[in-house]
């Protein structure tokens, strides 16, 4: 993985896509500091002059310039707090899903290709992982039951059972009479 980063950038600077993929690709083999590293690049190389030179000889307008800068930053803080949660720092998770939240919240009405369709799943397992099931639960409950996911429902589950100190939610259910 680092061998293949490393002769990407000998030979010129890496894309922002490139530096997306290398960090994702870093989680997965578990090596958090070029998850960092990567994702930190993705940030600080995100300008309107870049977006613009990478699309080449399309012509992007400044709206579609905007939306790849809001873009790129969403994909960065959840790709940093996937790592901080895989390396087992629930509390960095949180503090960056936090961002990634204020971000999503300021500009999701005006961007409608956000990276944020899973935010508060990833968010709600960092609570869980911290053990903040009550947060955990107010965080997924939403998503498990209007969109309907299965790894929601999961770490709704999860949470509930943690919380109530064992007890499966579906053993508390009474039929109605």
């Amino acid at each position: 993985m680092r061998k293949y980063a490393d002769d990407l950038k000998s030979r010129r600077e890496l894309s922002l896509s490139e530096h997306e993929t290398i960090a994702n690709a870093a989680i997965k083999t578990k090596d958090w500091e070029m998850a960092q590293l990567h994702s930190d690049m993705l940030l600080k190389r995100n300008t309107a002059e870049i977006i613009r030179a990478e699309a080449g000889e399309q012509v992007l307008s400044e709206e579609q310039v905007n939306e790849s800068i809001q873009h790129n930053r969403g994909q960065s803080l959840l790709i940093l707090g996937r790592a901080f949660a895989a390396k087992g720092d629930p509390d960095a998770a949180i503090a960056t899903y936090a961002k990634a939240n204020q971000l999503a919240t300021y500009n999701l009405a005006g961007y409608p290709n956000w990276p944020f369709e899973d935010l508060s799943i990833l968010w709600a397992q960092a609570l869980l992982e911290k053990g903040d099931y009550k947060a955990a639960i107010e965080k997924i409950s939403v998503e498990a039951v209007i969109r309907e996911r299965e790894d929601a429902l999961e770490i709704l589950k999860k949470a509930y059972t943690s919380a109530k100190g064992g007890n499966d939610p579906e053993d508390s259910y009474v039929e109605p009479g």
